[in-house]
């Protein structure tokens, strides 16, 4: 403390914070001073960044970005919405801007450790037009800042745990058997018309379309099983959990590693950013994985006191594998009441689209195959495997040319984006999909043909010397019109996108209250994409041969009724064939202008 006379002052001088009033807004086409910046606007630095770890950008902006809400079960910029929903149909993904140019790779193509910061811009959709409607995201790269080299590295280990489905409130086992019980007592009193339709079903064969305590009920109802039976096989049942169960043989505590190394180093001339990330996660499933490497290199030359140069290429490249479990492999595929485990711990047969009971299935002269579904032998040997690799090759380069006139430059801007996927999946010919599909597929025809005929004479004769001691039968043939065997689906994406920007800008200052900034340009963009989706059945991965000469082709697009018959109709084979190609051409000019006076209007 300090005693002063009454009357004395104190004078206190404030001193303006040089770095906040030079603070610079990166816009994607131009960086101009934060005080000078219209429209609104989001910075993200990377220390907000830093401060919650979640694997990847659209996640970790949630909560951060005013205006911006994230669907966690969307991915990538699908999962971001700015400003509200602007579409019934279309896509709400805002443009992501990286360095300068829009990029088609999307915002997960983005290594999150090598963010300098993060603006979303609303004024920005007056130069990138349509494609701005729903906002834009402009991304800054890291680069050097000391005349040294330094290095960073980061490790990160997220573990989630093993999904719960408590909060869904399924009903278990006990709760389900009652209700089907309440239901059937209910149609007993009230409308006896189903009961009896439920009968018919059972007498048809259709006991697939009813549920298996409605059977036991049913049964009961016509004395064929006793109540104690009856009652003996509802307890037993009440003590499974199916959802238990799926949850022990397929769902994993999920986790994930990520790596990040980093080498800076800035020169007199050239300043350089070498960047290597590596992930590897288990996708929180069994026999699932997915891994991604990126590499990235960021240059900045001073060729000339007039020139500077920006170049650099990012590399991404992500690799997933899993397996489907076909139609019956979600957790709510069965009732709780239901096992995949026989009494003694053995897996079970299930009942899936096909009743096991129809004969068809066990006369050898149609040639069927089992139509009961395992999930642990689905899961265990893993049929039906799917695999995908996704690169995304980035390259860019920018030359800035210092004019003549103070304040007055011009830059150039070419980047070349190139993007190839591709997809298989292995349909196992053991897989219950495959087997069901087989047996869907299958026809019969009636076919004539000319056999020996030992009884032959003369008067028999038509003339065709082809005929001769021969005599014409009609016989069934049946044509499994989907060969035996394993079934590969492919899909292969390939894009290319071009973009090149010319800009023109003049910023100055007149007699330290003036502040004028235009900005003029010119950006051509290319886009070219195709699409070949197509497969194999009878495929041998063992021998890579497939039976595609020796399937029906004609069945399989414009199929009829099948051996199976009506309630059985043919569908679900899985090889489809598709070619796209696409050429899209853009030109646009922009201009934009601003004028501050004595740095307040």
């Amino acid at each position: 403390s300090e005693n002063r006379k009454a009357g004395a002052f104190l004078r206190i001088t404030l001193k303006s914070n040089a770095n906040m009033m030079e603070e610079v807004v990166v816009t994607g086409y131009q960086n101009i001073k934060r005080e000078n910046a219209t429209g609104s606007y989001q910075i993200i630095k990377a220390e907000d960044m830093d401060k919650r770890y979640t694997g990847d950008i659209s996640s970790n902006l949630e909560g951060k970005v005013p205006g911006m809400v994230y669907d966690a079960n969307k991915s990538g910029e699908n999962a971001i919405t700015i400003r509200g929903k602007s579409t019934f149909s279309a896509s709400t993904k805002p443009l992501v801007v990286v360095d300068g140019l829009p990029i088609e790779g999307g915002i997960d193509n983005v290594n999150p450790y090598e963010i300098e910061n993060i603006l979303k811009d609303a004024a920005a959709a007056a130069i990138y037009g349509a494609r701005a409607s729903n906002g834009v995201i402009v991304i800054t790269s890291k680069r050097a800042k000391a005349q040294k080299v330094s290095v960073d590295f980061n490790a990160d280990l997220r573990i989630s745990e093993k999904q719960d489905y408590s909060d869904m409130y399924y009903a278990n086992a006990a709760d389900m058997i009652q209700l089907e019980k309440y239901n059937f007592e209910a149609m007993l009193q009230h409308n006896p018309k189903a009961i009896q339709d439920n009968f018919e079903l059972l007498d048809r064969g259709k006991a697939n379309e009813l549920s298996q305590v409605m059977r036991v009920l049913l049964e009961n109802n016509r004395g064929n099983i006793s109540d104690a039976e009856m009652n003996s096989t509802f307890d037993k049942w009440s003590r499974n959990d199916y959802h238990r169960e799926y949850r022990d043989l397929v769902d994993r505590t999920n986790v994930t590693q990520q790596y990040n190394l980093a080498l800076r180093v800035q020169g007199k001339s050239l300043s350089s950013s070498i960047v290597a990330n590596y992930s590897r996660g288990n996708r929180g499933t069994r026999n699932a994985e997915n891994s991604s490497l990126t590499l990235n290199y960021l240059g900045d030359l001073k060729a000339a006191s007039w020139l500077d140069l920006t170049f650099g290429l990012n590399i991404v490249n992500n690799r997933s594998k899993g397996h489907s479990l076909g139609s019956y492999g979600m957790m709510t595929s069965f009732l709780p009441y239901q096992s995949m485990y026989n009494e003694d711990g053995t897996p079970a047969r299930m009942e899936a689209d096909i009743y096991p009971g129809e004969s068809i299935l066990t006369d050898p002269f149609y040639g069927l195959k089992d139509v009961t579904y395992s999930p642990v032998e689905e899961v265990e040997n893993r049929y039906n495997e799917n695999k995908s690799r996704y690169t995304n090759i980035r390259s860019h380069v920018m030359a800035l040319f210092r004019l003549p006139v103070q304040g007055w430059t011009a830059q150039a801007q070419f980047q070349y984006e190139d993007i190839f996927s591709r997809s298989t999946q292995l349909y196992s010919k053991e897989s219950q999909q495959m087997r069901s599909i087989y047996n869907r597929y299958t026809s019969s025809e009636t076919v004539k043909k000319w056999v020996s005929d030992p009884d032959w004479d003369m008067s028999q004769w038509d003339g065709d010397f082809d005929h001769l001691f021969k005599k014409e039968i009609t016989e069934t043939v049946i044509n499994h019109n989907i060969p035996d065997g394993d079934a590969l689906s492919i899909s292969t994406t390939q894009n290319k996108y071009y973009t090149f920007r010319a800009q023109t800008r003049y910023a100055r200052e007149f007699l330290n209250k003036h502040n004028i900034d235009f900005v003029a340009g010119f950006e051509f963009r290319e886009t070219h994409s195709e699409t070949d989706r197509g497969g194999y059945y009878g495929y041998d991965r063992q021998t890579t041969s497939n039976q595609n000469m020796l399937t029906n082709w004609q069945f399989i697009n414009k199929p009829t009724v099948g051996v199976m018959g009506t309630s059985y109709t043919a569908y679900g084979a899985p090889i489809s064939f598709a070619t796209s190609e696409s050429l899209h051409r853009y030109y646009s000019y922009y201009f934009t202008g601003n004028y501050v006076y004595d740095s307040r209007y």
